[in-house]
């Protein structure tokens, strides 16, 4: 669907490119062998832990700056912008001029960036909800703002919505997810993304319902803006 606010999508079809159904065994509440960085699962614990009066993103962490923990990095020569990724949790699945597909190696769920000159935060995050098929997320329901939605640690806009996941092919029987979708700009240029997995109502361990919040909240917050890489 063209975006009434100028943002591009991905070229390939954002946000469930390959409609991958999210493995049953997740449902069935094998979550502990989930890869994930233990600076992250450190923050974690102790930020949910209590009532905090600061904002946060979808998974909790201390806004320090970008940690370089020796990761993989996606460059994007267009705009300049980076995104450091563990590549041994990630796997880039596409990309193109704007941004860069990342899925998880155990086929649950989907996180995207994408960039644009502009300084709409808001209607970036606009444009990448309205390019979600509604045949594939279905009973779309907001689950509301995102608290302190930030990328690479300069606050923006988010929206975390839940869905029933419907396979492409139609067959099998909808799934519950969760995603999110967040912007931010800087210096005239505008990053958003867009996530989702399968849906953890834990709310100690995802405050938005992705069961894959910490292992996404990595690149979010390690994305590198122009200047910075």
């Amino acid at each position: 669907m063209p975006s009434d606010f100028g943002y591009p999508v991905l070229a390939y079809p954002a946000l469930g490119g390959m409609y991958r159904r999210p493995r049953r065994h997740r449902l069935l509440g094998v979550a502990a062998s989930l890869l994930v960085v233990p600076v992250v699962l450190l923050t974690l614990s102790a930020v949910l832990a209590r009532p905090q009066p600061q904002p946060c993103r979808f998974a909790c962490a201390p806004n320090s700056g970008p940690r370089l923990l020796a990761p993989a990095v996606y460059h994007n020569a267009k705009w300049g912008y980076s995104v450091q990724y563990d590549s041994s949790a990630l796997s880039i699945a596409g990309s193109d001029a704007d941004g860069v597909q990342l899925t998880p190696v155990d086929g649950d769920g989907e996180i995207d960036f994408t960039a644009a000159r502009g300084s709409d935060a808001g209607g970036m995050v606009r444009s990448l909800l309205n390019n979600v098929p509604s045949s594939t997320f279905q009973d779309q329901q907001v689950i509301g703002p995102v608290r302190g939605a930030e990328v690479g640690f300069v606050d923006g806009q988010g929206t975390a919505l839940s869905a029933q996941f419907v396979a492409a092919s139609g067959g099998g029987a909808a799934e519950p997810v969760s995603f999110v979708c967040l912007a931010a700009t800087r210096n005239g240029l505008t990053i958003g993304v867009i996530a989702f997995s399968q849906q953890e109502l834990t709310v100690q361990n995802a405050p938005y319902g992705l069961d894959k919040g910490p292992l996404f909240d990595y690149p979010v917050s390690n994305a590198l803006w122009p200047g910075q890489s």
